[in-house]
């Protein structure tokens, strides 16, 4: 027995060593407001931790010159003297009796750091945030006047000047940093803080915005969003609602004119997107088991997703929904007075009226039954994976209002007995409006009414923008019936939706669609794992955001991919203001994809006027100039131009020569891929790739000139790996940009 009490408290004391997180006797450290500040006298370094989030910066350092000498905290041969006041929560760091830093934690809760010293030269402090890659810097609501109107967006871990806090999505937490000089982030491994100030001033300052989404902005079920199987990024989807011929009759989608719209999005948009959705919308057979599995089975057969509209709070089967009304009353919300309570539904749009009951999913004879009952049907029984779940804003509005259904729990509970049933993979959108009671339970949903018809819906994608891969995907709805519109629009619509990463819907007769309109769609295919930066909705002043930065770092570089859009009816002549974009280098190229034009060098602050249609986008690759030797401008296959396809680019000088070797992944076999390059005092000498010759199309291989296109059409893989080598000009070559015309296209 005393054996067993040894063993056991042995036990447990290890388990409490093990959980019990190791303080050095010597470590120093302030509390307030669920805020710590330690320093940790074995690094002799800062770190900062949150009640919620535990640790968020570690490794702090603060750095002085002094006399022409650099002085820091870090530095062991150093004499430092570490005090801690309490009473004022201060700890407060000596440095050889030259720099006195004083940090100190406000009630907001606040952290702030003041450095003080006789003669001492600017001041930095840098410390490493601990979330890694699942935070990132951005615009917070609080600093949204310096966002200059532009709608920024990233791709990887790149960062923008007005970029100042960090946002770690986890824990909805917003560091809000300011100093009196500078602050940066730089990615190494992790994001790293500068700031920097002179002497006497605010060294550093950060507000932790705990909530940021649900106290701030209002999201009150904030969810990060859960990224499930081929989920990684939005959906590309052809949805059949505004392309529905005869929709009121029963069914308007029938096998005669599915299955040829179905061929031809497998044949012409699949290979681009990779992953498509194809989604039956309103006027479909439910009545007809058999018919609707045939219509699954044959989107499968074309190795695309099938996807299904349905409306599974209200009552499901309307040629039902009276009787039912009358034997079960309990199956359906009422109000304070009894009354049942309504709202539109069923499989078709034309039964409306008295059939549009509420099911009250807080009776299980409903969830076994009727609710249940067919999302287990179209689950199982029609075999869909992805459910357009439609008029959940009035519904959620509905069960707050009632008095039998529970309120919004009872609303979100119907949509985890909806999870529970289609398992964690399928995709649920939901629909009509923007149900944000849905977060955290849905993978993603339309943000706004039915905008398919109209030119554009860029109101709803700035609108909506800071929940995309944050909380969901939204789903902006699509644009209707191209084959009857201008290839301008077109542009318009795709570059908004490529460069915010949202989800892509195609509605039309695709079958009637033009060349241009689905070469537009090709070259947006598929979208990108974007994220914002602008973490606040932009909706009363949206047409002054008439610029999106799309910022995309590789290992090999990093470069902007920028939108200008004209919103008005009419032809315009737009400046795009680079000034406005606060670019990383001083010069840049620049290439305007839809055009395939090479505008030239410019300086960070140019102004370049563009002519622009009605509803028209332009978008530009600003790839920094280099000096010794060419560039790779822009590629073909997506609109990023090189953010979805260039996988790795490598350049090596051999003697005066350059050769630049890269892999391209996601191209289409037998669809042609251009790569252009800005050439300079170069030519291209010679080309080799993995698949089909790469030939140079312009200029001719012996002449030189602003800019080389290199094409070739992969006969059956879709990565090529690919060699160039430049020589330099032998003879002389007028080589004319326009370098440093500050407005390009003014008489």
């Amino acid at each position: 027995m005393k054996r067993f009490l040894f063993g056991y408290l042995i036990f447990w004391l290890g388990l409490f060593i093990f959980v019990t997180p190791v303080v050095h006797a010597e470590d120093k450290a302030i509390s307030r407001s669920g805020v710590t500040i330690r320093f940790i006298e074995r690094t002799r370094t800062l770190e900062f931790s949150d009640d919620e989030a535990g640790k968020i910066f570690e490794s702090g350092i603060i750095t002085a010159g002094y006399q022409g000498k650099t002085i820091a905290t870090s530095d062991s041969g150093t004499e430092l003297n570490v005090t801690v006041r309490k009473e004022a929560s201060e700890l407060v760091l000596d440095l050889d009796n030259k720099l006195t830093t004083t940090l100190c934690i406000k009630d907001t809760p606040r952290i702030v750091i003041y450095v003080l010293g006789e003669e001492l030269a600017e001041v930095s402090f840098r410390a490493k945030a601990v979330a890694g890659q699942r935070a990132w810097p951005v615009i917070l609501e609080d600093t949204r006047l310096g966002d200059n109107k532009v709608v920024s967006t990233r791709l990887g871990p790149a960062t923008f000047a007005a970029s100042q806090s960090l946002f770690d999505p986890k824990y909805d937490l917003a560091m809000l940093v300011d100093a009196a000089g500078d602050v940066s982030w730089q990615w190494d491994n992790g994001w790293k803080l500068h700031t920097f100030a002179g002497t006497g001033q605010k060294l550093f300052s950060m507000d932790l915005l705990r909530h940021y989404y649900r106290d701030r902005l209002g999201i009150k079920y904030y969810a990060p969003i859960k990224k499930r199987s081929y989920w990684e990024t939005a959906p590309v989807v052809a949805m059949t609602w505004y392309g529905i011929q005869g929709w009121k009759n029963k069914p308007a989608q029938k096998k005669e004119w599915l299955y040829p719209q179905i061929d031809w999005v497998a044949k012409h948009l699949l290979p681009y997107a990779e992953k498509m959705v194809f989604q039956l919308d309103d006027s479909y057979a439910y009545w007809d088991d058999k018919y609707m599995r045939d219509l699954s089975d044959y989107v499968r057969s074309k190795g695309m997703i099938p996807g299904i509209w349905f409306t599974p709070f209200t009552h499901t089967a309307p040629d039902q929904a009276e009787e039912q009304a009358r034997q079960h009353p309990d199956w359906f919300l009422h109000d304070r007075e009894g009354k049942l309570l309504r709202n539109f539904g069923g499989q078709n749009w034309g039964f409306l009226g008295s059939a549009g009951y509420v099911l009250n999913v807080s009776n299980p004879e409903v969830v076994s039954g009727p609710y249940g009952s067919f999302w287990h049907k179209v689950n199982e029984t029609w075999n869909f994976d992805f459910f357009k779940i439609d008029g959940q804003p009035p519904v959620s509005r509905l069960y707050s209002e009632s008095a039998d259904g529970g309120g919004l729990k009872g609303y979100r509970s119907g949509l985890r007995i909806a999870r529970k049933i289609v398992g964690p993979d399928k995709f649920i959108n939901g629909c009509w409006g923007t149900p944000t009671a849905a977060i955290g339970l849905v993978n993603g949903s339309r943000t706004g009414g039915d905008t398919g018809n109209a030119k554009h819906a860029i109101n709803v994608i700035l609108r909506w923008n800071f929940l995309n891969n944050v909380a969901w995907w939204c789903d902006p709805d699509a644009a209707a019936n191209l084959y009857k519109s201008p290839v301008e629009p077109a542009r318009l619509n795709a570059q908004a939706r490529v460069l915010t990463g949202q989800q892509f819907l195609t509605d039309d007769v695709w079958t009637k669609v033009p060349p241009p309109i689905r070469r537009v769609w090709q070259q947006s295919f598929p979208m990108l794992d974007i994220r914002p930066v602008n973490l606040y909705p932009i909706k009363d002043n949206w047409k002054t955001y008439d610029v999106f930065d799309l910022r995309i770092a590789r290992p090999y570089r990093t470069w902007d991919v920028v939108g200008l859009f004209n919103y008005d009816e009419k032809p315009i002549r737009k400046e795009l203001d680079l000034s406005r974009l606060a670019l990383e280098a001083e010069e840049v190229y620049i290439f305007e994809y839809w055009s395939s034009t090479y505008l030239g060098r410019f300086n960070r602050d140019a102004k370049i006027v563009r002519p622009m249609k009605e509803h028209e986008g332009q978008v530009f690759s600003m790839v920094p100039v280099v000096y010794d030797r060419p560039a790779l401008l822009s590629t073909s296959r997506h609109l990023s131009q090189g953010g979805l396809d260039l996988e790795n680019v490598h350049w090596q000088q051999n003697g005066q020569d350059w050769i630049v070797r890269g892999q391209s992944t996601h191209l289409v076999p037998g669809d042609e891929y251009v790569m252009v390059f800005a050439c300079g005092r170069y030519r291209v000498k010679s080309t080799h790739s993995s698949d089909s010759p790469l030939n140079v199309i312009s200029p001719a291989p012996r002449r030189g000139g602003a800019i080389a296109r290199l094409q070739c059409t992969p006969h059956a893989n879709r990565t090529l790996n690919w060699q160039v080598t430049f020589e330099p000009l032998r003879k002389a070559a007028l080589s004319v940009e326009p370098k440093q015309i500050k407005k390009l296209g003014e008489n």
